[in-house]
């Protein structure tokens, strides 16, 4: 991730526990500088929401759920297509 990414920066927003449960969301955000796959560095930075439940046993976590919104984060990296070729393409 840190070939990929240059100064990482998380922070939590929200953080809520309900019985056996934590519920956490927030942002990260970083610089892309190392090539994903296929797609090369764009050297832009984002800002990106994402969230968190564990699910706790005998105080320790037992199991968790990560989501994040990876569109979110491309479309500021100018990975996404613009609006209007997006819609050229649906309309085919």
């Amino acid at each position: 991730m840190f070939k990929v990414f240059a100064d990482v920066k998380v922070e939590t927003k929200t953080l809520v526990s309900a019985g056996d449960f934590v519920f956490l969301t927030g942002t990260w955000g970083a610089k892309h500088v190392g090539d994903m796959g296929p797609i090369k560095a764009t050297n832009k930075s984002f800002t990106s929401d994402y969230a968190e439940v564990f699910m706790l046993k005998d105080g320790k976590i037992a199991s968790s759920w990560s989501f994040a919104n990876p569109a979110q984060m491309m479309g500021q990296l100018g990975l996404l297509p613009e609006e209007k070729e997006a819609e050229a393409v649906a309309q085919k």
